[in-house]
This record gives structure tokens, C-alpha cells and sequence, in this order.
């Protein structure tokens, strides 16, 4: 971390909030929600976060544009608002913010100057308590050639879904095995355990940090 930097937390339940000024003395923390704070746009050099995910929106009269999504878009889009050039959002997220066909920010994100430099899909037991396919996703305020703007039909087992484009041109990027089932009162393309979920974290990170390397110098 550069010298002088300067870190800013955001936690709106207050336990978790106390815990956390105990834990980072040095951090400044805010126990708010994040749209009912004001941050000026093209300021953060990174944005790490895990949204909520839901389909209810908020109201942040400052982002009108971006409040009438989803939550988790809500947030993903203003991570990447937040953004100096070259400044980079790693966010855990819902799979359908990147597979949603209708209703997502991801061109949004492209015309805020955003890019996905990566992502990586986890199993649906990654939480406890919660069967939800959910994605590891890094995008950055810069220009680049990674297609993840559309999605595109998967077929299994004689049934077929969208998943988003990115993940058709990187298959190895699936740390699962895909499949589709029932979900509530519908069917849904879930991402299931699949052999060691860490070692093949760490190897496909080890192939990302060469990758982005390579990118920036």
C-alpha cells in the first residue's frame, strides 16, 4: 500500500460495525448504508466489496441513474462510478449480475469506462446456509478487448439457459460444474462442487496475476 493512502469502510449493522473499528483502529469506518453516503465520483483506486442481493431497489437521490436497478447492480455500478482511471473493483456477487439478459448494469459499467479484467464462478455451497451460484468478478476503469457484455445459451442435459459470453471463451474459470434445476418455483443454471474448490482457486489467481502483469507493463 502507498504511503498516505487512505482506506474507507462502509458497514451499515451496527455489531459489525463496532467489531470492525476494534479490529482497524486506523480505518476510517462509517456505520451507513452505502447509498446514503456521498462519495465523489473518480476518487477510490480500489473498491472491494460483497453486495447484498436482492430485487428491491434504494433511493440515492445523488445516482438516480443507477438506483432503479437491483441492489447488487446498484452497488456494482457505483463501485465502478467511484473509480479513478486504471482503478479496479473486486467484488463477490450474485451470478446474475452477470448472466441477467434483461435489467443489468453491465453496459452500464461499459459506458462508465468500466472493463471486466476477470472472473471466476464458485460453487453454491461457498456459504453456509445459502445455495447461491455467486461470482468472483474484477473490473477496471479502462479500456479492454474481454467480451462480457452479452450472454449466450448453454445447453445441459437437454435444457438450456444464458450465461454470460465471458464465460463460453473461459470455461476454465468455472470452479464447478454447471448444471440446472429446479430453484424455487423455476429453473435455474447453478454452478455445484467439483473437485478441490481452493487449489483450483489458487491456480487459476496464480494464472490471472501473470495475465494482468503481462497487461499492464
Amino acid at each position: 500500500m502507498r504511503k498516505n493512502s487512505k482506506i474507507l469502510a462502509i458497514e451499515p449493522e451496527p455489531i459489525a460495525h463496532t467489531i470492525m473499528k476494534s479490529l482497524y483502529p486506523d480505518v476510517k469506518t462509517l456505520n451507513k448504508k452505502f447509498e446514503d453516503v456521498e462519495l465523489k465520483p473518480y476518487s477510490f483506486d480500489l473498491v472491494v466489496g460483497n453486495p447484498p442481493y436482492g430485487k428491491w431497489t434504494i433511493t440515492d437521490n445523488k445516482n438516480p441513474d443507477l438506483a432503479k436497478y437491483a441492489i447488487h447492480h446498484y452497488f456494482a455500478s457505483r463501485g465502478v462510478r467511484l473509480l479513478k482511471q486504471n482503478g479496479i473493483l473486486a467484488f463477490i456477487i450474485n451470478a446474475y449480475f452477470m448472466d441477467n439478459i434483461f435489467d443489468h448494469v453491465r453496459d452500464v459499467i461499459i459506458k462508465e469506462g468500466g472493463s471486466l479484467l476477470g472472473a471466476y464462478r464458485l460453487p453454491d455451497n461457498v456459504f453456509q446456509n445459502a445455495k447461491v451460484t455467486t461470482d468472483i468478478i474484477f473490473i477496471t476503469k479502462n479500456k479492454s478487448s474481454t467480451k462480457w457484455q452479452k450472454t449466450k445459451p448453454i445447453t445441459i442435459a437437454n435444457q438450456t439457459k444464458q450465461i454470460n459470453e465471458y464465460y463460453i471463451n473461459n470455461p476454465q474459470n468455472i470452479l464447478g460444474r454447471l448444471n440446472i434445476i429446479p430453484i424455487y418455483e423455476r429453473t435455474g443454471l447453478v454452478c455445484q462442487e467439483d473437485g478441490n474448490l481452493i487449489q483450483k482457486l489458487k491456480s487459476n489467481l496464480r494464472d490471472y496475476q501473470k495475465t494482468y502483469y503481462r497487461l499492464t507493463i
